[in-house]
């Protein structure tokens, strides 16, 4: 992936394929392996992106969550994300390419990139039977809707999170 301002861009030709519009972090620091159990770290995250990004939660088209797999953590990131995002279809692509750890984020970006530019999201690989805890929409097969502004999440171990909103290429900010 490169990250380079618009303006550069233009200048060297580039092909745009999605801008980043905003990005937020935070550390909950609950337990080393555990998020916090309602995702206060996470939706603290999500508000801080779409606040970065200047954008409302209804603008959001797309949820890309980290999804791990794990119910404690899934519960807890669906938890937040019904809080900040709620009725935006969700979906991860764990199932799909594993639990790539520090290179989690970045493919996760990449995944929205090729979402936005497909005109497509993906659906949730192996998601079967969804738990009754997890208060969202989950994708579980591909949809041919075309995204036009995504929410990736990236969590890690000690709390960490991290929230990237990406926009279409001739999204304007608003």
């Amino acid at each position: 992936l490169v990250l380079e301002s618009a303006e550069h861009a233009h200048k060297r030709g580039a092909r745009i394929r999605a801008r980043l519009l905003g990005a937020g972090t935070s550390v909950d620091g609950y337990a080393a392996t555990a998020p916090h159990p309602e995702g206060a770290g996470a939706e603290k995250a999500m508000r801080a992106a779409l606040r970065d990004a200047g954008i409302e939660a209804s603008q959001v088209d797309y949820v890309n969550a980290h999804a791990t797999g794990t119910p404690v953590g899934d519960i807890a990131e669906a938890a937040a994300i019904a809080r900040v995002a709620p009725k935006v279809p969700v979906s991860s692509i764990k199932g799909a390419v594993g639990h790539t750890i520090a290179a989690a984020g970045a493919i996760e970006a990449a995944a929205c990139i090729a979402a936005i530019e497909g005109g497509w999201m993906p659906g949730t690989v192996g998601l079967v039977e969804q738990d009754p805890h997890c208060l969202v929409e989950a994708i579980t097969e591909t949809v041919d809707d075309a995204p036009r502004i995504v929410l990736s999440n990236s969590f890690g171990f000690g709390g960490q999170n991290a929230a990237l909103v990406f926009a279409h290429a001739e999204e304007e900010r608003v």
